[in-house]
């Protein structure tokens, strides 16, 4: 069994197994690394992209008057454009988990106003007049959060250009 050793180390079989080994592991974690920005740059770019469709939705209102259809845009935009996921290995920064919870409040908040300005504006062409003047606030209400959707689209677009460096 010695005699098998002796032979093995003297020819390198076990220097280069060993040495194999180790330049796999230093390669592989490199990539990982890269494989992780990637991810997390991926994922910050989708939620660029769809709060650059939301809040270009939530411009569109014209010299100060909101229509129905300013409302209903919005709804459809929220409705039929897919919210994007976070996988569970997508590990972000600080930074990128404040701009991220800030994106999610301003969804939450311009849905839960749209859902509700639609469906009063639903119940007022139904011929309950009684709702207009929710459905004014709630018209109100989403402007506001126009300017909202700028300071978040511009927080995230300076976090994605950070991984243009790379």
């Amino acid at each position: 069994m010695l005699k098998i050793l002796q032979v093995l180390c003297n020819n390198g079989l076990v220097v280069g197994v060993i040495s194999g080994i180790i330049s796999s592991i230093i390669v592989t974690q490199g990539y990982r690394i890269l494989d992780k920005k990637r991810e997390r740059f991926l994922y910050l770019n989708r939620i660029y992209i769809y709060i650059k469709g939301l809040r270009s939705k939530l411009a569109a209102y014209e010299n100060g008057e909101i229509s129905d259809d300013y409302i209903v845009n919005i709804y459809n935009y929220l409705v039929q454009t897919e919210l994007p996921k976070k996988e569970s290995w997508v590990h972000l920064y600080d930074k990128e988990k404040k701009v991220v919870n800030d994106f999610k409040k301003l969804f939450e908040n311009v849905q839960r106003r749209v859902f509700d300005c639609k469906f009063d504006m639903d119940g007022v062409n139904a011929g309950k007049s009684s709702l207009q003047n929710k459905v004014d606030a709630l018209k109100n209400e989403v402007i506001i959060y126009a300017l909202e959707a700028f300071q978040v689209e511009t927080e995230l677009e300076s976090v994605v250009r950070e991984y243009y460096k790379y």
